[in-house]
């Protein structure tokens, strides 16, 4: 199986998303899948590229091969984890370019998109709808209660309720739950969002 795995995460980046993206891409790979990984210039959470991917980031885009995984590498605006305006600067510039970029990749048999980051998950819908595919969405952080956790706004701030809304679509039900064919949750028995 041809597997489009998107993660804005991904090693040499530190903690625990770039270590379970790379975890699970190798042992899908060892399983006999074919596993690309789109994900971001490393650069979390100072917001300054490692050296090794410096000379390479003005040209947008790079591939290399990671323990028998391609890894393809898009731009983002490398922004420290400091703020909340940052963070979302990071955030929808890693949605925007890996949307685009996964354009030009070929068509997998499923994209699996992979929070944290509530909008990996509008770029995996936009590449799966647009190459036809299943899309599952991994689930690590509730979305926008993570926000709130970590300081990045109450539930009365401009962001916490965009993003709500963005979960929600406006409707009370979570917007990705009907837009996904599956969810990949780190707790059982829990509705996806509510």
């Amino acid at each position: 199986m041809k597997i489009l795995y998107v993660s804005q995460y991904f090693p040499p980046e530190m903690g625990a998303p770039a270590g379970r993206a790379a975890e699970l891409a190798r042992h899908w790979q060892q399983a006999g899948h074919q596993v690309t990984v789109l994900t971001g210039f490393p650069n979390h959470p100072t917001g300054v590229l490692a050296p090794e991917y410096r000379s390479h980031f003005h040209r947008l885009v790079m591939q290399e091969q990671v323990s028998g995984v391609r890894v393809v590498r898009t731009w983002l605006l490398p922004l420290p984890n400091r703020k909340a305006h940052e963070r979302m600067l990071n955030y929808s510039s890693f949605c925007v370019s890996s949307a685009l970029t996964g354009l030009g990749l070929c068509r997998p048999d499923l994209v699996i998109a992979s929070s944290p980051q509530l909008l990996v998950g509008l770029s995996g819908w936009w590449l799966a709808r647009w190459k036809r595919v299943p899309l599952i969405l991994e689930v690590r952080d509730l979305w926008p209660e993570s926000l709130a956790a970590v300081g990045m706004g109450n539930h009365d701030s401009m962001l916490y309720r965009s993003i709500r809304k963005l979960a929600s679509c406006g409707s009370g039900n979570a917007c990705f739950q009907r837009l996904l064919d599956a969810a990949l949750t780190c707790t059982f028995g829990e509705d996806f969002h509510s």
